[in-house]
């Protein structure tokens, strides 16, 4: 493997890295609002999902 392909593979990898942190980041904050959605539904006279 010539230093291109060495190169070339530590952008991938870092670039993967990336999108595996924001689909992580995405889904705690989607897991968030969920659960405040949850709790807070039932005070606010709204249908509480999955219920």
């Amino acid at each position: 493997m010539t230093w291109v392909g060495i190169a070339l593979l530590l952008v991938i990898l870092y670039f993967a890295l990336k999108v595996v942190g924001f689909v992580l980041k995405f889904a705690l904050w989607a897991l968030l609002l969920f659960g405040a959605y949850w709790l807070v539904a039932p005070y606010l006279s709204l249908p509480r999902p999955f219920w």
